[in-house]
């Protein structure tokens, strides 16, 4: 597995601010990046949430499946899980995060930290598979 760090300094963004995608990792023609973005406090919080946004660009002239998951830390604690999921990107598309289910709000991991510190992020491999069409999810 891949271990990949993000600084604080580079990830961290406004919400007034377009997205910065830093690259995740790359197998087989698709790439997927992330992109932290702040979301807005609950009333009565001190902490300011999160969400992790995934782009995958499938670059192959033909559609595949892949997986999508991975480990969060925070220093060496593991601070949360984006549990392995199955998805379907077409040939020469782009799927980015909410709009398309590719995102992760993480309970554990708050502005602060990203400020603070470092959290890396451990993705599980991409299995990526060649196939003829993406079947719709039921």
């Amino acid at each position: 597995m891949k271990k990949v760090i993000f600084s604080a300094t580079v990830i961290f963004l406004t919400s007034c601010t377009p997205a910065t995608w830093e690259l995740l990792q790359e197998e087989n023609g698709l790439k997927v990046y992330t992109s932290w973005k702040e979301l807005k406090k609950e009333e009565g919080s001190s902490k300011t949430p999160l969400r992790l946004n995934f782009r995958v660009d499938n670059n192959n002239a033909y559609a595949v499946t892949y997986d999508l998951g991975a480990e969060f830390f925070h220093d060496t604690k593991q601070v949360d899980l984006l549990p392995v999921s199955q998805y379907c990107a077409k040939a020469g598309k782009s799927y980015k995060g909410k709009l398309n289910g590719v995102y992760l709000e993480p309970k554990n991991i708050h502005l602060q930290m990203l400020k603070d510190s470092v959290i890396s992020i451990e993705p599980e491999p991409l299995n990526v598979t060649q196939v003829e069409i993406c079947e719709k999810k039921k």
